[in-house]
C-alpha cells in the first residue's frame, strides 16, 4: 500500500526539467541551464555522477537493461551507463525529439518529433541504438509521446489531441483516435502494468467541460472508462505521470485544478489502478511543473518542481 499522504523526503536542487531513475534506483536529472546530466543518490542526495551539456533537454528515456540512456535535443545524445560514457548518439531529426520508447531486448529504439516549425518533422523513426536509423513513419501533426505495446507496435500520441496503435511491420496504423472539443487535448499517457490499459489525460472529458482519465483498452482502443478529476477544463491539466511498479497505482503531477481544494497544493497524486479513486497525496508548498518518475523498486517517487526536484521515499 501507498502512504496515504506525505511530504518531500528531500529535496534536490536542480534546474532539470527530465526525470528518471536506473535500476540499481539511482535519480537521473537531465536538462535545465546551464545544461547537465546528473545522477544522484536518492537516499542521501549526494551526486553519484553529473556531466555538462551544450543543450537542453525535451527527452530522458533509459533502456530496459539500464546499460544506455538518451537524452538532448534534436540529437539522441547517448550515454552508457552507470558511469555516463559518451555512447553513439542518434543523427537525424530536424526538430525536437520529444520522447523514446526502447524495445524490450533494446535491439531498437523508437523517437517521435515535431514543433511548429517549417519544414516539419512530425515522424516516428526506428532505429538501432548504434546509430544507423531503420525506418520511419510520417504523422499528421506533432508527435508528443511514444510508448512500446509489443515488439512490433507503438502507442503514440499526436498534438492536440490524437491517440494512434502504429503497426511496425507495416507502417500500418491499427487504430486512431482523436477527442472531440475545441479546448481538447489529450497527454501525458502512460501503459499499466499488465498492458491492458491505457491511461490518457484529457482536459474536457467528452464536452463536459472536465478534465481527467479516459481508460482505453491499447490494443483495440476501446474506452473501458473515464475519470474526472477537475470541474473546469481551463485549469485541470496533468504535468507527469508514471505508474507504480509493484501496486499498479497511477502517480500524477496535476496542477491547480480550482474548484478542487484536495489537489490544490499536491505534487503529485496516486490513482486506484480500476476504480479511479485518489489513494494518497505527496504535497509541497513548491510549485509542481512537470516530470514524475518511480524507481523499480518502487521506494522512490521524483518529482519536478520548481527549480529543484522533490523525492519522497513510498517504502
Amino acid at each position: 500500500m501507498l502512504p496515504a499522504a506525505a511530504p518531500p523526503t528531500r529535496f534536490v536542487p536542480h534546474e532539470g526539467r527530465r526525470v528518471g531513475f536506473l535500476r540499481s534506483g539511482v535519480l537521473v536529472i537531465a536538462g535545465g541551464w546551464p545544461a547537465k546530466l546528473t545522477l544522484v543518490d536518492p537516499a542521501s542526495g549526494a551526486i553519484v555522477a553529473e556531466r555538462r551539456r551544450r543543450t537542453l533537454s525535451t527527452f530522458l528515456a533509459i533502456a530496459p537493461d539500464g546499460a544506455r540512456m538518451y537524452t538532448g535535443e534534436k540529437t539522441a545524445a547517448g550515454y552508457a551507463l552507470p558511469g555516463l560514457r559518451r555512447a553513439p548518439s542518434l543523427k537525424g531529426h530536424r526538430h525536437h525529439i520529444n520522447d523514446m520508447a526502447f524495445s524490450e531486448q533494446g535491439d531498437w529504439v523508437a523517437t517521435v518529433s515535431g514543433e511548429h516549425m517549417l519544414p516539419p518533422d512530425h515522424s516516428v523513426r526506428v532505429w538501432d541504438p548504434d546509430g544507423p536509423e531503420l525506418g520511419r513513419v510520417q504523422l499528421d501533426a506533432i508527435g508528443q509521446q511514444v510508448v512500446r505495446l509489443d515488439e512490433g507496435r507503438l502507442l503514440v500520441s499526436v498534438a492536440p489531441a490524437t491517440l494512434l496503435l502504429l503497426d511496425l511491420n507495416t507502417d500500418d496504423t491499427v487504430w486512431k483516435i482523436t477527442a472531440a472539443g475545441a479546448h481538447q487535448s489529450v497527454g501525458p499517457v502512460a501503459l499499466s502494468l499488465a498492458r491492458d490499459r491505457l491511461y490518457a489525460f484529457c482536459r474536457d472529458l467528452h464536452g463536459t467541460g472536465r478534465a481527467g482519465f479516459v481508460v482505453l483498452d491499447p490494443w483495440t482502443g476501446a474506452e473501458l472508462d473515464a475519470w474526472p478529476t477537475a470541474q473546469a477544463w481551463s485549469s485541470g491539466r496533468c504535468n507527469g505521470l508514471a505508474v507504480h511498479p509493484v501496486t499498479g497505482h497511477l502517480l500524477a503531477s496535476l496542477g491547480d485544478n480550482g474548484s478542487d481544494p484536495a489537489t490544490r497544493h499536491a505534487v503529485v497524486r496516486s490513482v486506484e489502478p480500476r476504480a479511479g479513486a485518489w489513494a494518497a497525496s505527496y504535497g509541497s508548498p513548491r510549485q509542481q511543473t512537470g516530470a514524475v518518475a518511480i524507481s523499480p523498486d518502487g521506494a522512490w517517487l521524483a518529482a519536478r518542481l520548481s527549480k529543484t526536484i522533490g523525492l519522497w521515499r513510498l517504502a
